[in-house]
């Protein structure tokens, strides 16, 4: 029997998942089948809103709308930052959302930089990060299928 939430193997009459913690009653057939838990969900919702507004923010002070700095270089680095901030969010929220390796890794660099934001900063990363360290979750984000996962 499988977990319908990470796709881990459950053992013989258990209730939950040892993998993510998901109640054993939501198993399906087969491993074919890999659902994203809402958590991933919630993170990747969240990193590509960020990502939205850095990328706003960028374009607003690229073109002058948004006052960056005093001079037109100061502006434009500060513009290039932003940019740069967003498109890695935006990676990492496209990578949750699609379970690739390359998302879990951005999560995991922005949680770790989280963990300088003292105190409620520190708080979500750390919880962040013990998530993401997970054995079934690291298995989510693998590359491999779910029928490789399995075996």
């Amino acid at each position: 029997m499988y977990c319908s939430r990470c796709g881990g193997q459950l053992a013989p009459n258990t209730a939950f998942c040892g993998a993510c913690g998901a109640p054993a009653s939501g198993v399906v057939g087969g491993p074919d089948i890999i659902k994203r838990p809402g958590f991933i969900t919630v993170l990747a919702v969240l990193q590509l809103i960020g990502a939205t507004l850095w990328l706003l923010g960028g374009l607003g002070i690229a073109a002058g709308i948004i006052p960056g700095g005093q001079s037109l270089a100061a502006s434009a680095l500060v513009a290039l930052v932003l940019e740069a901030l967003g498109v890695a969010q935006l990676l990492c929220g496209i990578g949750l959302l699609k379970l690739k390796p390359h998302g879990r890794t951005l999560q995991l660099v922005f949680a770790w930089i989280g963990l300088l934001g003292i105190p409620i900063g520190t708080v979500i990363s750390i919880a962040i990060l013990f998530y993401l360290y997970k054995p079934g979750i690291k298995a989510l984000f693998s590359g491999k299928r779910a029928k490789e996962q399995a075996s």
